[in-house]
């Protein structure tokens, strides 16, 4: 199960910023460096028209597009596809076994849960995102510093570091937000679980 998460939370990433950020340099990458390097953000909570994406479609839309992105996203980066390709199908062996032993077990216990985190994930980017600006990544993310809330998202709350350094490991976001905390607008950050506390600087 431990292996299943770790790959949904590896699916997340890819969709917010297809996860390898070898060659970025911490305080000297601007934002037209990431998406040269990176490509264009998968996921967007805007619609065409510039108007805030409804929150279900953003959630569940992206929940069924997440693998088609990475599928996309991956021949670019061959040595990190190849890994999740490899992961992939273990996990998804292992799940099949269980289908086979079980069904409703399995569905209750691990299908169910999965889909249910997954969307969960996504809804937390939606909250994280919408409303802010898209051009200048210290007001591009809402960041909540609760510990409960990292503790249980592999610091996924402090996602300006991570959208600006999407290479470093989940570990190093701490240390990382802790340097550019003074750079990001304190109307962008929250010491709660309720990422709705925040507001849009504007």
């Amino acid at each position: 199960m431990k292996t299943i998460a770790t790959l949904l939370v590896a699916l997340l990433i890819a969709g917010c910023a297809s996860y390898d950020g070898r060659g970025l340099k911490p305080g000297v990458s601007s934002l037209d460096d990431v998406t040269q390097l990176m490509g264009e953000p998968a996921m967007r909570w805007q619609e065409p028209d510039g108007s805030t994406m409804n929150r279900l479609k953003y959630d569940f839309y992206n929940a069924l597009m997440i693998y088609p992105e990475i599928w996309k996203i991956g021949p670019r980066f061959p040595v990190l596809f190849s890994r999740f390709k490899r992961w992939l199908m273990i996990s998804n062996m292992a799940l099949l076994s269980f289908v086979l032993i079980n069904p409703l077990n399995a569905l209750i216990v691990f299908i169910g849960p999965m889909v249910i985190m997954l969307v969960v994930l996504l809804d937390n980017t939606f909250q994280q995102h919408s409303g802010l600006s898209t051009d200048n990544h210290l007001l591009a993310s809402r960041n909540v510093e609760h510990p409960l809330y990292n503790f249980t998202s592999w610091n996924l709350g402090y996602h300006t570091a991570h959208h600006m350094y999407p290479g470093l490991h989940w570990a190093e976001l701490p240390h990382v937000h802790a340097s550019i905390r003074h750079r990001i607008q304190r109307c962008i950050c929250v010491k709660t679980v309720d990422i709705s506390r925040t507001g849009t600087c504007g």
